[in-house]
């Protein structure tokens, strides 16, 4: 068999120095963001991060179909403006596309 014999490096975790970090807690996170407007700016980075935050809080929504694009738009392949709502919390995480966050002069 080829491979790692131990498993250990699946279960490993990033913790700071001197600083108790705990583990993310979706259903924690969004009573924090209850009634609040989450806004990620930028270019593909910040669209990937908004994009896991997204996910990782919909793992702790039991019915999915309370989670929608405002605008109806489809996730995938769509540039410009999104916005999510999470229906039981009036929480919306959202993102617009700004590749460049100053004006460029020549």
């Amino acid at each position: 068999e080829s491979g790692r014999p131990d498993d250990f490096y699946t279960k490993w975790r990033w913790q700071p120095k001197h600083c108790n970090l705990p583990r993310f807690d979706a259903k924690f996170m969004l009573e924090k963001l209850k009634n609040k407007r989450v806004v990620f700016v930028g270019d593909s980075i910040g669209r990937n991060q908004w994009e896991s935050l997204l996910c990782m809080l919909a793992s702790a929504i039991p019915d999915q179909k309370r989670i929608y694009e405002v605008n109806g738009n489809p996730i995938t392949k769509h540039k410009g403006y999104l916005v999510f709502k999470f229906e039981d919390y009036n929480l919306t995480v959202e993102y617009y596309r700004s590749p460049f966050l100053i004006q460029q002069a020549r």
